[in-house]
């Protein structure tokens, strides 16, 4: 015996009858089917578009979440950036203010003042002084080539005395990445300070960040090439493989693509007076993985809810079609009892007719068979045939 057998509702069996003037089949099992299909279809659809949006919600929200953890860690990093760049043009201004430039030029004094700052400035390098003509006067420290002494001054007078990146390439005295920070010196005409620090110390400055496995951050110039470090994207100098993102001068944030079209999240912020650009990318895959459990217990929630609204509408469509199958049994029977007692009824008018008829003929003969009897009686001179009288007598007593 199959298990929809046993679970089989009374009324699935139902004789389905012809009703109306147009004879149409009035089945239970329609009935049923056609209550459970539309009152799944009002309770489940609603269920459903709410789901859809809480789960739109839900991943929108996460999204979010994502874009302004990104956006807070871009936010701190250029605030620390920022501090550390102003220590050292402070470190620089006082030099300015508190020693004569010429006596910079006497011998040693230049490189006496070169090591008391990297005693106290970490990852300075060089220092030296431009004059208004663009020629070194005084230099300590890492010496840049001559092509790259005219390449800072040219970039410092176009550039609105920014930051000047500049790293060694193959072939020159030296290979550190290092930037220059420029610090005009006053009442000396066009003269310029200048002090080489090492592009390392911004990495080491950013690998202090709290970064996740799949989240980097890190410098690049306004041409793509990286300043620091990348977890992604390579070394100093590499070119990133993301396009590099439009000027903006507070944290933007946004969507891009790598070189293998994954999805990122982008935090980026321009420097102000450097040519670096503050980048912060996140694996957009992450909000999947963040979104995969909430989403599991949305999905099981709708599920569960599902079953238990199918389970209430198939119970309640089955008790009612029962009701009414149960309803149809007793009317049927009650059409069965009345039609049975009008059939009694129709024979007893029958019989009765019957016995009526048949009654008018005996009561003729009972009243001529006691005329005969009288007659007998009254009139002595008439012979009584005992035939005759015993046939009268079995009448009248019957």
């Amino acid at each position: 015996m199959s298990v929809f057998k046993k679970i089989r509702p009374q009324f699935w069996d139902h004789h389905n009858i012809m009703i109306g003037p147009d004879n149409r089949t009035f089945s239970l099992r329609r009935k049923w089917k056609l209550i459970v299909l539309l009152t799944s279809i009002v309770c489940i659809l609603p269920l459903g578009v709410k789901t859809l949006v809480d789960y739109h919600l839900t991943s929108k929200t996460l999204e979010s979440m994502m874009k302004m953890d990104i956006s807070g860690k871009v936010l701190s990093a250029q605030t620390m950036l920022s501090l550390f760049l102003e220590h050292r043009k402070s470190a620089l201004n006082m030099i300015i203010q508190d020693r004569a430039v010429r006596d910079l030029h006497v011998d040693g004094r230049m490189e006496q003042l070169f090591e008391n700052l990297q005693k106290h400035i970490t990852g300075i390098i060089s220092i030296g002084i431009f004059d208004h003509k663009g020629n070194l006067r005084t230099y300590a420290g890492l010496g840049p080539s001559k092509n790259e002494l005219a390449d800072v001054y040219r970039q410092y007078r176009t550039n609105s005395h920014h930051i000047i990146y500049l790293s060694d390439t193959p072939g020159t005295r030296h290979s550190i990445a290092y930037f220059i920070i420029p610090i005009p010196i006053p009442n000396q005409a066009d003269d310029l300070l200048i002090a080489g620090q090492k592009t390392g110390t911004l990495t080491n400055l950013l690998s202090t960040m709290k970064m996740e496995e799949s989240e980097d951050i890190f410098l690049i110039n306004r041409n793509g090439q990286l300043m620091t470090k990348s977890r992604f994207h390579g070394n100093m100098n590499e070119f990133i493989n993301i396009p590099v993102p439009p000027f903006s001068s507070i944290v933007n944030l946004g969507e891009t693509k790598n070189k293998e079209n994954a999805p990122l999240f982008l935090g980026y912020t321009y420097i102000t007076g450097t040519p670096f650009i503050l980048m912060a990318i996140k694996q957009k895959s992450d909000l999947t993985k963040l979104w995969l459990k909430p989403r599991l217990k949305l999905m099981g929630l709708f599920i569960l809810s599902i079953a238990i609204i199918l389970i209430v509408i198939l119970y309640s469509a089955t008790y009612l079609i029962n009701r009414i199958h149960a309803a149809d049994k007793i009317k049927l029977a009650t059409f069965h009892k009345a039609e049975h007692i009008n059939k009694l009824a129709s024979l007893g008018r029958l019989s009765s007719g019957v016995a009526h008829e048949i009654n008018n003929p005996l009561a003729i003969i009972d009243q001529k068979a006691g005329l005969i009897k009288d007659l007998f009686e009254l009139k002595k001179n008439l012979t009584i045939d005992d035939k005759l009288s015993r046939l009268v007598d079995s009448i009248l007593i019957s």
